[in-house]
């Protein structure tokens, strides 16, 4: 059968037509689909110039207003700050300059309930994070602390009497109706935030966050239970830190003791992970305050003794048994009288991780120069007369102050003998160059004067002295030692 070209010709012709017409098609849908974005595009960024930021801003203000029960929030820090936003990009037309505008206000103004529903709307598990939520929260009470302060003295008490003034705080310290009604409303509101009457005076109010509000409106506390326990802690002795510390010269010492060995478990049971850096800042400081009312003893001084003297015997374990220990030592030396006996930063040291198993009387105040009283003299006998036999005596802190004071006098050779044998082994005319400029510009006592404690620790025949910054208590100097037949010496020294 002989082939039929030109049938076969006409149906490529109509196959490529048919082609070439779908091809069309799929352009055009694809330019519909791109025309259509742009348009939706253009047509935000057209619906972002009609609300102007200053609307925006306004209607923001009264959801904040309103969150917290206030007729006037005008004079809140943040709302002034986002007010002046809102003016300075009035006159833009910037689309990206509106938007940016528009989230910095909308993040400025955001209550203790907005804060903590974009914080469990993150659902996140990272320290970070809820630190950062921490952080909010903080500088929220702060601003709030400020406009209270303001509303109270020109509002409510302007043109009060003292006995009404009085009527008003005994009500609103009882719980009652303060028998206004704008004043009422806020107290509602402030307690929907999570915040608690702590104390009314001609001052102000002052609220204090509710422990509870924040352990049941934090949705996720896997990651950091310890914090947790520590709130729940806080809400079962009245909720708040104030109300507990003004309180406490009414508790019995059985009472104290019994909340300072509660902290400590939650102490011991969570850490590192577990709890983060201010959960554990809080609760060192806690656990001080209360110690120092413990301390102090608010009662006949044969109960004070009975007391602490217990305590020493049934705790010897504990953390706080140093500083009970030391503190019954100097009672006993004016017969249990009253003493005005404190603690500063010393349990805080104690309960951080790195020096857990130090005590009371391993940590020293970093506040004269030189370190120690004795070096001066020891200097003088070092330097000035050759000796080196009562190197043998002295102790490791003792070694690093005439280390330090060595080289602020200039004796860097002197200073070089506290090396280990070792060090001195390798050569030292890199160390003598390094220490001559330490010297001339006062690098040690330059540093010195931005330290607050310095703690020791030893074992065996191996001795480190550890230098605190005033700032947090964070390490800024280590010296590590070794006993030698000579005496102690130096083997490492790393500064911050």
């Amino acid at each position: 059968m002989v082939p039929n070209y030109e049938q076969n010709t006409s149906f490529k012709k109509s196959r490529r037509k048919r082609l070439y017409l779908f091809g069309f098609i799929i352009i055009c849908i694809v330019l519909a689909v791109i025309s259509f974005f742009q348009y939706v595009k253009e047509q935000d960024g057209l619906t972002d110039k009609k609300v102007s930021v200053e609307d925006y801003f306004i209607k923001k203000k009264e959801v904040f207003a309103g969150q917290l029960g206030l007729n006037n929030v005008d004079t809140f820090p943040e709302v002034k700050e986002a007010k002046q936003i809102a003016e300075n990009t009035s006159e833009s037309i910037r689309t990206d300059e509106i938007k940016n505008a528009k989230e910095e206000i909308a993040n400025l103004l955001r209550t203790p309930t907005m804060l903590v529903k974009a914080y469990n709307d993150l659902q996140a598990s990272d320290e970070a994070s809820y630190l950062a939520l921490m952080e909010d929260l903080e500088k929220f009470h702060l601003s709030l602390s400020e406009f209270l302060h303001n509303l109270w003295t020109k509002d409510v008490f302007q043109n009060k009497t003292v006995h009404e003034m009085k009527e008003i705080r005994d009500a609103l310290m009882e719980g009652r109706s303060s028998g206004i009604d704008a004043v009422d409303k806020m107290i509602r509101s402030l307690e929907s935030q999570g915040y608690m009457v702590a104390s009314v005076s001609d001052g102000g109010i002052s609220v204090v966050q509710n422990f509870k509000w924040l352990v049941d409106e934090i949705e996720n506390w896997e990651h950091l239970p310890g914090d947790k326990a520590l709130f729940q802690f806080m809400e079962k002795n009245s909720g708040s830190m104030s109300l507990f510390i003004d309180e406490m010269e009414t508790f019995q010492m059985e009472d104290i003791s019994s909340n300072l060995l509660e902290l400590e478990a939650i102490h011991r049971t969570y850490q590192g992970d577990s709890i983060s850096s201010k959960a554990a800042g809080i609760l060192s400081w806690r656990a001080t305050e209360l110690l120092n009312f413990y301390l102090l003893g608010h009662v006949e001084k044969e109960r004070r003794k009975e007391e602490l003297e217990r305590f020493l015997a049934s705790h010897k374990d504990s953390v706080y048994w140093s500083i009970v220990n030391k503190a019954v030592q100097e009672y006993r030396k004016v017969d249990w009288e009253h003493l005005d006996y404190h603690v500063f930063d010393e349990l805080s040291i104690m309960m951080d991780e790195g020096f857990e198993d130090v005590q009371v009387g391993d940590i020293t105040r970093t506040d004269s120069w030189p370190l120690m009283r004795r070096t001066m003299e020891d200097f003088k006998r070092f330097v000035e007369e050759n000796e080196k036999a009562f190197l043998l005596d002295l102790s490791p802190l003792e070694v690093v102050s005439l280390y330090l004071y060595s080289i602020e006098r200039g004796e860097i050779d002197h200073a070089i003998q506290l090396y280990h044998h070792s060090i001195i082994e390798q050569g030292t005319e890199s160390l003598r160059q390094e220490l001559l400029k330490q010297s001339e510009s006062n690098f040690w006592n330059n540093h010195y004067s931005t330290l607050s404690y310095l703690v020791k620790q030893r074992e065996g025949k191996e001795a480190t002295i550890s230098f605190l910054q005033r700032e947090e208590n964070e390490v800024s100097m280590v010296f590590k030692l070794q006993e030698t037949e000579e005496g102690w010496k130096l083997v490492d020294i790393t500064a911050k």
